[in-house]
């Protein structure tokens, strides 16, 4: 899509912006180099709406490995007794809110959501939970504005807090830039929840580095976490891709878990056995067999009798 003669306008007008949608929706990512992604990018797409909204959350985040990661390949660098290795991926691979060069900690509102984002076939994973330090704030830019209706009305969920602090950003602008602006966020939702193979991440994990690189001013904090919506548990999961910098400066790994699990297709469930506990000492983990307060402790702090998941 060629820039106009007067040069890049600050805002694209929708007629434009369709254009380089259904452009950009015909882009063979099979052929496209993955540092020459921002060139094939029309320019109308690249007006994206900043958002910074800063939340202080309790609650665990999940992370989960399958046994035989550690199993097939363990290394001094990454083995079940180094905290970092149940943190976010090495660098050399793309995903979809990481670069090659730029890892991020992926992670997910619930563990089933977590279980289920993984797509692994292995019966045994390991289980990280983690939290954010009493005190700090994480910032977030969510990409959840084209949830389905029945979503957007569910109440105490952290998606309610995002969507009305993006309409209160929208509220900025008039009607008609409102529009577009929507548009814009409509169509960059998509690409985090689109399914597909790696090369569909190339539009995703631009987009993210995007967000993540913008320049920090006083009123403006850096990006700490993109946030999304899992497509595997009927949308009923949020996922987090956090940079690695506020893993490392403000986050802890309070317990792993070694866990054997299937899902029963008749009630909805995940049925699950502690194989070992982890408990972290500094930056390691020593393992240990479970016993009944270990067993109470997961139900309790882990909701394992109270989640069910609906898979697509």
């Amino acid at each position: 899509m060629e820039i106009p003669a007067g040069g890049i306008p600050p805002l694209p007008t929708m007629e434009q912006l369709e254009e380089a949608i259904a452009e950009c929706e015909s882009i063979n990512w099979d052929n496209v180099d993955l540092g020459k992604v921002d060139d094939v990018i029309p320019w109308p797409l690249k007006a994206m709406v900043l958002l910074r909204y800063e939340k202080q959350m309790d609650g665990y985040l999940y992370r989960v490995r399958t046994y035989h990661s550690f199993h097939q390949h363990p290394t001094e660098e990454d083995n079940i007794f180094r905290k970092l290795s149940f943190s976010y991926p090495p660098k050399g691979t793309l995903s979809r809110a990481g670069t090659i060069n730029h890892p991020v900690f992926y992670a997910s509102s619930n563990l089933d959501c977590a279980l289920v984002e993984i797509k692994s076939e292995d019966p045994l994973n390991f289980v990280g939970c983690w939290k954010i330090k009493h005190g700090h704030k994480i910032s977030l830019r969510p990409y959840i504005s084209n949830l389905p209706e029945h979503i957007k009305q569910l109440e105490g969920r952290i998606v309610q807090e995002m969507l009305k602090q993006l309409n209160i950003v929208y509220s900025n602008y008039s009607p008609e830039q409102q529009a577009i602006f929507k548009r814009i966020d409509e169509f960059h939702d998509r690409q985090f929840t689109k399914n597909g193979n790696t090369d569909v991440y190339k539009y995703s994990s631009w987009l993210a580095n995007k967000n993540f690189s913008i320049p920090i001013s006083e009123i403006f904090p850096k990006l700490d976490a993109i946030v999304y919506q899992s497509t595997q548990d009927d949308r009923l999961g949020t996922n987090f891709a956090i940079s690695p910098g506020f893993v490392d400066d403000h986050m802890e790994l309070k317990k792993a878990y070694l866990i054997a699990h299937n899902f029963d297709e008749n009630n909805k469930r995940f049925k699950r056995s502690i194989y070992s506990v982890g408990n972290i000492n500094d930056d390691s983990i020593t393992w240990n067999l479970p016993n009944n307060e270990d067993n109470e402790e997961f139900v309790r702090e882990h909701h394992v009798n109270f989640h069910t998941v609906k898979l697509n």
